[in-house]
């Protein structure tokens, strides 16, 4: 990867524990990582534009081929943008709920497309049972 390619941390991004790990998402593109500190850093390290060569600087200790490959699977797992790339549309349109973001897109898009109870009633029955 060439030294002046310049990445930015994605706008849309959550992260949270679980049993695997911690988990970065980028709830714009619906992309999710189980991450360790040394992503978590290059995220830290990447707010605004910043070459590629400025985190091999940043990276000490850490081979150019490893920081190379880790921003290019950054990039490719939608953590990391690229300058120059085509910003994904739904990082676009996202851009728009800015004063209600992360909570409400991150709400939005992790709930959107899950499936509905089998039988609809029956929870609803077992619900308010729980409730009483």
């Amino acid at each position: 990867m060439r030294g002046s390619v310049r990445v930015k941390r994605a706008r849309h991004l959550v992260s949270y524990w679980m049993d695997e790990g911690m988990v970065i998402t980028n709830y714009a593109t619906s992309s999710s990582v189980v991450a360790d500190a040394l992503v978590s850093h290059v995220l830290a390290q990447c707010g605004d534009w910043t070459s590629v060569q400025a985190l091999r600087d940043r990276l000490t200790g850490i081979p150019r081929a490893t920081v190379d490959g880790l921003v290019r699977s950054m990039i490719e797992r939608a953590l990391l943008l690229k300058s120059g790339d085509t910003v994904d549309p739904r990082e676009t349109a996202l851009n728009t709920w800015d004063d209600w973001n992360p909570a409400a897109g991150y709400f939005h898009f992790s709930t959107k497309d899950l499936t509905p109870p089998a039988n609809g009633e029956q929870t609803e029955q077992a619900l308010r049972d729980e409730a009483l």
